[in-house]
């Protein structure tokens, strides 16, 4: 007893001690965990500026490589497409300068005679149509391109920018007319290809045809249908007893057609 009266008083400034480094300790554990958050919290500062510094040098990375591949097509005005697309990147939120040089460079790859200034002019037409009907401006590219291969020949009177000019507010008149979309109307007219033009079938018609079918079924499925329509009208005239072409041979219009029916079944038809 006498013992450990006489180390209750060393026992408990030991104690007393221990308690205080003990609180030390933990107070610089929760220091080191500060410095450490505060440490993670810098990095990713870090990480945003550095990400901040060098996106235009990306940016401008991607816009010299786009430049590149439109240069390798033979384009020699360059500085004409890069203004054209400053001004439409400056101008439209959502598309870049690399996305119009790049497509630019699919217009060009499927249009070769257009000249270096028509190229800008067609890209930048492709662009505004893609605003205008909810599509990206690489579908619209794409789709001008298809387009002109499939109907500059049948309006032959026209300048490229001209039918570029018709072309754009043919689609976009289309979109809002039948309340289809740029994607879904790109993909009717891929699809139906030139199957109604060498039927000689004009733009406005085959336009209010697909426009019309996507009320009830896609793009794809649009032109799929038109097209084999146009396969098998003439012999299915023949087979209710109408012909459905004219005296040089071709196919009456849509309208006409519908009219022969109409006259011969009434409003309906099984």
């Amino acid at each position: 007893m006498n013992m450990v009266d006489n180390l209750s008083g060393p026992m408990a400034s030991i104690a007393s001690r221990v308690g205080a480094d003990v609180s030390k300790m933990d107070a610089l554990g929760a220091t080191f965990g500060n410095v450490a958050k505060s440490g993670a919290v810098m990095q990713e500062m870090g990480s945003q500026i550095t990400g901040a510094v060098l996106a235009p040098v990306e940016a401008t990375f991607e816009t010299r490589r786009a430049i590149g591949e439109l240069a390798s097509l033979g384009v020699k005005d360059l500085e004409a497409v890069e203004n054209a697309a400053r001004n439409f990147s400056d101008q439209w939120a959502g598309t870049t300068k690399a996305d119009f040089i790049s497509a630019a460079y699919d217009i060009k790859s499927g249009i070769a005679s257009l000249s270096d200034e028509g190229v800008a002019q067609f890209t930048e037409l492709s662009g505004l149509t893609a605003k205008a009907t909810k599509s990206t401006i690489g579908e619209m590219t794409s789709l001008f391109a298809t387009g002109y291969g499939i109907y500059k020949g049948y309006y032959d009177d026209l300048t490229d920018l001209e039918f570029g000019e018709m072309f754009s507010a043919g689609i976009a008149r289309s979109v809002q007319q039948f309340k289809t979309d740029g994607s879904q109307m790109a993909s009717a007219i891929q699809t139906l290809g030139a199957s109604a033009t060498t039927s000689n079938v004009p733009l406005e018609e085959q336009l209010s045809i697909l426009g019309m079918l996507q009320a009830t079924m896609s793009g794809s499925e649009a032109g799929t249908k038109y097209k084999a329509f146009l396969r098998s009208a003439t012999k299915g005239g023949e087979a209710l007893g109408l012909s459905f072409t004219d005296a040089n041979n071709q196919l009456l219009s849509m309208p006409e057609i519908l009219d022969l029916l109409r006259g011969k079944f009434g409003e309906t038809m099984d």
